[in-house]
């Protein structure tokens, strides 16, 4: 019996998404320039012209009354407004072409008494915002405090902050000096098996896996390892066939019944901080995937096969197009007659005879021939 886990490390939706496209490997914004709303007081809805947008929020600095609202470096830190009343206070990023990997930022609380809680959501489109949010993150401090959150997604992308409760009348939230990376290089597994999925006695097999790449991943190459119970490993170097499907360059050779091949793949590749080998399954040689050779079905058209008549008995394949049966009367026959039923795959019954009377000399042999007479 097979015995093969289909796994997806990674899954990712790729779409083409229109709007201000973010192409740089890192982006950053602290708020200095570009901000029409720089040094108000009032909160509004802001935009820096290259993406970058607040809503219900202020971008302001520590010297307008009556709100000393120091940054965290530079003049400006965007500030998202108090919840007392209902309200919608985000930052939001550009459309995030390459994705986005760590998200790092400054943050703090404008009173020491309270708190505030905020979520990061992602969107498509900048417009609908995917619920759950990927985090929902506190903070208690006035001191300026430097956060780091690993999201990782490799398709385009927008992000925002969005605050959802506080506790104190006036509260507000700070968020300054913002640096996005692009996510990792990475691949993702899927599928890794044997084709044929069934390996049978005496037939050789590959090894396959759709490994697709995420990131700026470039150089992709994968290996396949196999062995035969304990014995030692053997390296296949891997092609991509086409979508992605890695096989392995040379079969695996053909193998006795019952014997079990242990195989797992590595894939190697360049990018940022590529970790390497991947590995399907992740315990590779320690816990690989494996196969159990099986004996292979005869060939034949048909379901089943009997004897019938004066003699009757089921009958077994005992190779390609060959049943055998053993038939026994109760007693003596005389001028006994006896014929073949078999229903086909697609259960049709069927049954044969001989309009020939045989010699009589046993072993009998002979042509049996559809819808005739006994034998």
């Amino acid at each position: 019996m097979m015995a093969i886990s289909r796994v997806i490390i990674l899954v990712t939706l790729v779409a083409a998404l229109s709007g201000t496209a973010v192409s740089a490997d890192v982006l950053s914004q602290d708020f200095e320039s570009g901000w029409t709303a720089s040094g108000t007081v009032v909160f509004g809805d802001y935009a820096d012209g290259t993406g970058w947008e607040v809503t219900d929020a202020m971008i302001e600095n520590a010297t307008p009354p009556p709100f000393p609202l120091p940054p965290h470096t530079g003049t400006f830190a965007a500030w998202l407004n108090d919840l007392d009343s209902p309200t919608t206070t985000t930052l939001s990023t550009p459309l995030l072409s390459n994705g986005v990997g760590r998200l790092s930022y400054w943050i703090r609380d404008y009173k020491s008494t309270g708190h505030n809680v905020w979520v990061l959501e992602r969107s498509d489109d900048g417009i609908t915002y995917d619920t759950p949010p990927l985090l929902t993150l506190t903070n208690d401090s006035t001191t300026w405090t430097a956060l780091t959150n690993t999201l990782n997604i490799y398709d385009s992308v927008y992000v925002r902050w969005r605050k959802t409760d506080d506790a104190g009348g006036g509260q507000l939230l700070g968020i300054d000096d913002i640096s996005l990376s692009i996510p990792p290089a990475a691949v993702g597994f899927s599928d890794t098996g044997t084709d044929p999925a069934t390996v049978y006695v005496d037939s050789p097999f590959d090894i396959v896996s759709t490994i697709t790449p995420y990131g700026d991943v470039t150089g992709l190459t994968a290996t396949s390892y196999w062995r035969v119970v304990s014995g030692p490993w053997t390296a296949v170097q891997m092609t991509n066939s086409g979508a992605n499907v890695w096989r392995s360059a040379t079969p695996v050779p053909d193998q006795a019944f019952g014997t079990r091949v242990h195989f797992y793949v590595q894939a190697w590749f360049s990018g940022t901080e590529a970790v390497l080998p991947a590995i399907d399954p992740a315990g590779g040689a320690g816990a690989p995937y494996y196969v159990d050779t099986k004996q292979r079905a005869y060939v034949s058209g048909f379901n089943s096969m009997n004897v019938i008549d004066d003699l009757s008995a089921s009958m077994r394949q005992i190779a390609d197009y060959t049943w055998e049966g053993v038939a026994e009367s109760a007693g003596q026959l005389v001028e006994g007659e006896f014929r073949f039923q078999g229903e086909d795959t697609n259960a049709v019954p069927h049954t044969w005879g001989d309009n020939t009377p045989p010699s009589g000399v046993m072993p009998l042999r002979d042509t049996a021939v559809e819808d005739q007479d006994p034998i």
